[in-house]
């Protein structure tokens, strides 16, 4: 018979490996919490999830779609300055947004509920 510490420890551990699973694919599958920036179909994804925005700093080529997974709490991804201006909707929670950087430049992405969470997305021209 287990003693209830060792009970209590087993059930602690399997609610934490269930906590510590990949994230779904916003089209199926799984997505690695490690690969911030992971192509999939020709989309590129961007992490909202805590109060971080993973990776930090990305480039990408005019034209490219960028699908934004908001994990974790309430996001807003937005930028304000030209070029690429852009405000996904708010109150999003565990859920996807997509844009399209039609314009080169270098810009900072922001959380419109935390002034910490910022990130910068550098685009070039096209291929």
């Amino acid at each position: 018979m287990m003693r209830p510490a060792r009970v209590l420890l087993l059930i602690l551990l399997a609610a934490t490996s269930l906590s510590l699973a990949p994230p779904a694919h916003p089209t199926g599958g799984l997505v690695s919490a490690y690969l911030p920036l992971l192509p999939y179909d020709g989309n590129l994804f961007v992490f909202y999830r805590d109060f971080e925005i993973v990776p930090a700093q990305i480039e990408i080529a005019a034209g490219q779609e960028v699908t934004f997974v908001i994990q974790g709490g309430w996001h807003q991804p937005y930028n304000f300055t030209p070029p690429n201006v852009f405000e996904a909707p708010a109150g999003l929670t565990n859920n996807t947004w997509s844009y399209t950087f039609d314009e080169v430049g270098t810009l900072t992405i922001l959380c419109g509920y935390h002034a910490n969470m910022s990130a910068t997305v550098i685009v070039t021209e096209g291929p």
